[in-house]
């Protein structure tokens, strides 16, 4: 797997994309808790603040940093800016079984981040957070008008926090679920390099 930069207590530090069983929550079933997972990924672009956020908050941007075989089609999405209740419907094809996907906006705190929930679609649950943090000689800016005005640098981390269905199937199936969001995002972020170096020329 992909080495990446993870901001923790004593600073940065080398660690690796995964994805990882969640714990489960006090009042959960253990049976439930044996679905769920959280995949973790992040990713530098030397870009400024103003120009990385609004990329990822246009709907149509999505399309550009998915893979073909997925079979991605936006069918309805908000114009930017995103706001909370926007609601964003696409088709796309899953292990080769085509469905719909929706997803709303929860939460968004621009230029800092922004949240989007599975309404319908293939998990029992799906919560993606989106982060940005902004970064000035290789250290993590604060929440300031000045880290932002000083900030060179974008880490963006995702966050997806997800459980599957079916219950024992969708246990047998979390491997190969993982290898798959393992796939999309490994390829999602070889297009942000692509997209943004060439922005940069």
């Amino acid at each position: 797997m992909a080495g990446n930069f993870r901001f923790g207590t004593s600073g940065w530090a080398y660690d690796h994309d995964q994805v990882v069983r969640q714990p489960p929550a006090p009042t959960e079933r253990p049976a439930l808790a044996l679905l769920r997972r959280r995949l973790y990924r992040s990713q530098l672009i030397p870009r400024r603040p103003e120009e990385v956020f609004p990329f990822f908050e246009s709907a149509e941007n999505l399309a550009k940093i998915t893979p073909n075989w997925l079979g991605f089609q936006i069918l309805s999405a908000p114009e930017p800016p995103l706001e909370r209740g926007s609601r964003i419907i696409y088709r796309l094809r899953l292990f080769g079984l085509p469905l719909r996907w929706h997803t709303e906006i929860v939460r968004t705190d621009p230029p800092w981040g922004f949240v989007d929930v599975q309404r319908r679609g293939p998990y029992a649950e799906w919560v993606h957070t989106h982060s940005f943090r902004p970064l000035s000689g290789g250290d993590p800016g604060g929440r300031s008008t000045g880290a932002l005005r000083e900030a060179r640098a974008v880490l963006m981390e995702d966050r997806v926090d997800y459980r599957l269905p079916l219950g024992l199937l969708g246990l047998l199936a979390a491997p190969l679920v993982a290898l798959q969001l393992t796939a999309i995002f490994g390829f999602r972020k070889r297009r942000i390099e692509e997209l943004f170096s060439v922005a940069k020329r």
